[in-house]
């Protein structure tokens, strides 16, 4: 019980610390992906564009198909470097997460630390971007019944018009639980997403 009420307490910080990027500065976006077992919906916000740097923030919620449900919440800083043909963007930073599995009938909390790094080649006619994203969560800052958690992911993303970007990408999360022999999968599929800017 405390581990879990440990976990809600981080996952309201890490909220919280969403909020602390300048609201002067924040630009927002709403990514949805969906596969064929599991869906993931996360608000962005942005307090720089790529190319400049910043912080990225972002609250969210994952489910699948056997009704385990994920709130997760991030905070990122930005370092980009930007050439005349490309534009390289390095993020780390914290990632809460907190929810329950129905399939194993568990709790799930943890906070990881991790980052990603990604790839922009700008076109005048359709810009294409790649990038590759890992958290973990090891044992010390894993709560509820959670041992470990691991989420891993790649996506290729297209520019449609100036405010919508579509993307097709692969998840992989997964935790570990004491007395539980094989490792718990909650996504390892590929998705298909859209990433709106809302102002």
């Amino acid at each position: 019980m405390r581990k879990t009420q440990f976990a809600t307490a981080l996952f309201a910080t890490s909220l919280f610390a969403t909020a602390l990027v300048p609201v002067s500065a924040r630009a927002s976006t709403l990514d949805i992906s969906l596969g064929d077992k599991s869906a993931n919906f996360e608000l962005l916000m942005r307090s720089a564009s790529l190319g400049v740097g910043g912080t990225n923030a972002g609250f969210g919620l994952f489910f699948n198909e056997n009704d385990d449900v994920v709130l997760h919440a991030r905070w990122l800083g930005v370092n980009a470097r930007p050439t005349p043909t490309s534009a390289l963007s390095f993020t780390a930073g914290v990632k809460a997460y907190f929810g329950e599995l129905d399939e194993v009938d568990e709790s799930l909390g943890g906070v990881a630390v991790g980052g990603g790094v990604s790839l922009l080649r700008p076109s005048p006619s359709m810009p294409l971007s790649l990038g590759v994203e890992a958290y973990y969560a090891p044992q010390i800052t894993s709560f509820g019944d959670a041992e470990s958690i691991l989420e891993v992911g790649v996506r290729l993303e297209v520019d449609l018009m100036p405010t919508t970007r579509a993307y097709i990408g692969y998840r992989l999360l997964e935790t570990e639980y004491t007395g539980v022999s094989d490792t718990v999968e909650l996504d390892d599929a590929v998705h298909f997403g859209v990433r709106m800017d809302l102002d």
